[in-house]
């Protein structure tokens, strides 16, 4: 069944948790190991111990889901909204991707805003990996582009896979990071991820996306052509990995070291049991960490719909820059030397023929354009224009158009 993709870094079973060596129990309703004095056990003793917490939380994971309401989906798909001050539609651009790439049908154009139609949509978030005017109820781009940086660290690696590849007893590891669909964040996004060495990988069984329910044919070609394109742009490969990193049972490790291993392993668990009692690895394992970043997230994800909600007007005033091309500009300024090989566009004003009539400035909907009282013509800001092209339509005498860059322009 599949899973939300951002609920899987939290504990399997939402109790609080305490690990040994890679061990996960809930401190209540469980023996706490970490009350042992390990180092006195003998090897045997040790296995005992550890088999017999290994066997009880087992049980207490199957009491857990048999408990649970067979025909509820605990791990539901996050919806996704349309943002309308983001879109640029009504403005003039002509932008119409997100119907393009919606498998359903679901998105439509009402009164030049868009609308999702909730009956249709399968919540792939296809539109939102390539349009800022959709974001999930569940958590920012970059606060995803965070929680990615956090676990690479703590972990060694992100990786990234879908919702479909998440079946019923897979408990990953907390660096693993499901999506609805690879294609619901842009090139940007991976890029990002590379260009500032955060190891990527990815665990795809490519045969799951030819027949997909959510994302349908097009899913495969979006993200595909992302993943292609923020590697060209960085320089740098996103690992492909057959087996998805995976919670590991104390017990399960124990059996695939040999004996010569098994000592130092001895002397590891006993360090680790202290280690546990004194607080020092609580931090990354405890589950209320992982409850706690989630709750900001959300708040965080639903405070940008709602302030964008309730602006309801084009964001020139506050010159906040698209998620997406903020990325793109965290990636440039972290590879100065390749962004000048990376092409983007940018909006423009011809002097001769510009009358000042700031129609252009009013139009733009990330605040790119502003005023130069000196010159009294139009400044651009290559690192907010997204080139949607609203100047372009709204000026009346036709003094905007685009220009060609490169990234080295968001530098600085």
């Amino acid at each position: 069944m599949p899973k939300d993709p951002e609920q899987i870094c939290t504990s399997s079973d939402g109790n609080n948790k305490t690990a040994i060596a890679g061990f996960a129990m809930p401190e209540s309703d469980h023996p706490s190991l970490s009350g042992i004095d390990l180092s006195q056990l003998s090897e045997e003793e040790l296995i005992d111990a550890i088999a017999s917490a290994h066997e009880e939380e087992l049980a207490l994971e199957s009491n857990d889901k048999g408990d649970a309401e067979e025909d509820i989906d605990p791990f539901p798909r996050e919806e996704v909204v349309a943002l309308e001050s983001w879109c640029t539609a009504p403005h003039g651009s002509g932008c119409m991707r997100c119907q393009a790439v919606c498998p359903t049908g679901a998105l439509s154009l009402e009164n030049g805003t868009p609308h999702i139609n909730t009956e249709l949509c399968t919540r792939c978030g296809m539109c939102a990996g390539i349009c800022d005017a959709f974001a999930f109820t569940r958590i920012t781009l970059e606060d995803l582009f965070t929680r990615a940086e956090r676990e690479a660290k703590e972990e060694g690696a992100v990786c990234f896979t879908c919702n479909d590849h998440l079946f019923d007893g897979v408990a990953p590891r907390s660096n693993v990071i499901a999506l609805p669909c690879l294609a619901a964040v842009p090139p940007e996004f991976w890029a990002a991820l590379l260009a500032n060495d955060i190891p990527v990988q990815l665990y795809l069984d490519e045969s799951y996306c030819e027949n997909c329910p959510a994302a349908g044919p097009m899913g495969p070609a979006l993200y595909a052509h992302a993943l292609d394109q923020a590697q060209d742009w960085t320089g740098k490969a996103i690992e492909r990995v057959t087996e998805l990193p995976e919670r590991e049972y104390l017990l399960a490790a124990w059996a695939n070291v040999d004996a010569t291993d098994r000592r130092g392993m001895l002397a590891k668990i006993a360090k680790e049991s202290i280690d546990v009692a004194d607080g020092s690895h609580r931090k990354r394992i405890d589950g209320t960490v992982a409850d706690f970043h989630e709750q900001q997230e959300r708040l965080r994800a639903l405070g940008r719909i709602n302030a964008e909600t309730l602006i309801g007007t084009p964001l020139a005033p506050t010159k906040h820059p698209s998620p997406r091309l903020a990325l793109m500009v965290k990636a440039a300024q972290a590879m100065p030397e390749r962004s000048a090989y990376i092409e983007r566009y940018t909006s423009v004003t011809d002097a001769q023929q510009c009358s000042g009539c700031q129609a252009c400035i009013g139009a733009c909907p990330t605040g790119a354009r502003s005023f130069n009282e000196a010159t009294g013509l139009p400044d651009v800001d290559a690192s907010l224009c997204t080139a949607c092209g609203c100047c372009i339509g709204t000026c009346p005498i036709g003094a905007c158009d685009f220009r060609s860059i490169t990234a080295k322009a968001y530098c600085g």
